[in-house]
This record gives C-alpha cells, structure tokens and sequence, in this order.
C-alpha cells in the first residue's frame, strides 16, 4: 500500500509540475532580463538599450525597473531605459501584438 501512494504521490507532482509550467508559459511569455547598466557598451552608465533588428516587425512594451510598470508602450524600434544611477536593474519586455510575435529577439 506505501508503494502504491508514493507512486500516486509522484504522479500528482508531475501532473502538478506540468500545469504549473505549461500556465506559465501561456499566460507570460515576457522576455525578463537583469542588466548592469555600468557594463561597456553602446549606451551610457545609466542606461540600458533594448536593441532590435533591423527590417524586422516589432510591438513590445518594456517594463525597465521590474516594478510593473511599463516605461513605453507599443514600440516599434529598440529602445534604450534611462535610469538615476549606474545599478542592476530588472528589464521585462512584453508583447504588445497579441499574438506572441511583437518581440522575435535581439540584435546584439
């Protein structure tokens, strides 16, 4: 009979698992990234620029602080978050299309 319940046992947590993760997947696709905006690059210490591909369709909108707010909304084009000092900061970018394509990647 302990045989039989830890087998039930397991299976509910896969069950549980799977949903959980498949919940997840449909209902926030956000891109989250975490950035250091004192790293070298094209932007300055206090900034962070979302680059995007040129000749590509884009319709995000970016949360630059992870505090659920969007900074813009419906971008077409990269974007770069300005900040009041040089940190780590939380980066969401969300699709604004409503199908799932409004942010297809990067372009580093």
């Amino acid at each position: 009979m302990k045989k039989i319940l830890t087998i039930t046992g397991l299976i509910m947590f896969v069950w549980a698992m799977f949903f959980a993760t498949s919940a997840k997947a449909t209902g926030l696709d956000d891109f989250v990234i975490t950035v250091k905006t004192d790293n070298v690059g094209s932007s300055s210490d206090v900034q962070f620029t979302i680059p995007t591909m040129p000749d590509s369709e884009y319709n995000y909108n970016v949360d630059c602080d992870g505090d659920s707010v969007n900074e813009v909304s419906g971008q077409t084009g990269s974007y770069t978050c300005t900040y009041g000092v040089a940190g780590t900061y939380t980066v969401r970018i969300e699709d604004n299309s409503g199908n799932g394509t409004g942010f297809p990647r990067a372009y580093f």
